[in-house]
Order: structure tokens, then C-alpha cells, then sequence
């Protein structure tokens, strides 16, 4: 079976949308946590939080340029909101506690992990090998 063709196209939309996306979120976290965060949340925590956020953003700025060679953004974006969503959104929905006000931010973490599974060429990167 042929490996699918690498779309850059939609690596540096993905990227694209990181900077706006990730970006205003992180400067939220880190400037104004009281309107993303609930109120007594750790702010040392919602830093750590801001701060990788707004990394994302600022790395995807890169991988627009590049967009294969970033792609360890990609890839951490997509391990992590998928870890997220099995470990932490199932159980809380099955427990029936998940709080409803977060249900945007389920619908676009399911949305991204659907467009980085399918972007991400997989393959492509357990078959490179390094040149040193």
C-alpha cells in the first residue's frame, strides 16, 4: 500500500490556526487567568499551562515556514489532548460530573485530534532515518 502524500498544505493550515488559537489562549492563562480559569486554580499551574500554550503558538509560527520539520509540535499537541480526552473528559463523563461549560473545548480538542491524526504522515516519520 502506498504511503499517503504529505500535505503541507494542511500542516501549515494546522500551524495557521495554532498561532491565533494557542496563542490567545496562552496570553489569557498568563495575563488574565480569571477568564479562563475558575477561580481559586492554582496559578502556578495555569503559568505552566499558559506558558506551553503560548509555546505552541510561538513554534507554530515556525512550522508554517517548515512545516516537516516541526512537526514534534504537531505531534505533542496530538499525544497530549489525547491523553486528556481519555484520561481526564471520559471518566468525568461517565461519572456524569464533566462541567458543561467546558464542552466547547471537548468539541474543538476532538476536532484537532481527528485533523492531526489524519495529517500527521505517521509513517513518514518511523521510516526516515537519521544522516549522521
Amino acid at each position: 500500500m502506498a504511503d499517503k502524500k504529505v500535505s503541507t498544505k494542511l500542516l501549515k493550515g494546522i500551524y495557521a490556526a495554532n498561532v491565533p488559537f494557542a496563542g490567545i489562549s496562552g496570553l489569557i492563562m498568563l495575563f488574565a487567568p480569571e477568564k479562563m480559569v475558575p477561580e481559586g486554580f492554582d496559578p502556578l499551574t495555569t503559568g505552566i499551562a499558559g506558558s506551553i500554550t503560548l509555546s505552541f503558538a510561538i513554534l507554530s509560527v515556525f512550522g508554517f515556514r517548515a512545516p516537516l520539520k516541526f512537526l514534534p509540535v504537531l505531534l505533542i499537541q496530538l499525544m497530549y489532548k489525547s491523553l486528556w480526552f481519555v484520561i481526564v473528559t471520559i471518566p468525568l463523563f461517565i461519572e456524569g460530573t464533566f462541567p458543561s461549560d467546558s464542552i466547547p473545548m471537548v468539541v474543538i480538542f476532538a476536532v484537532y485530534i481527528g485533523v492531526l491524526t489524519y495529517a500527521i504522515p505517521i509513517r513518514t516519520l518511523l521510516t526516515e532515518t537519521d544522516t549522521e
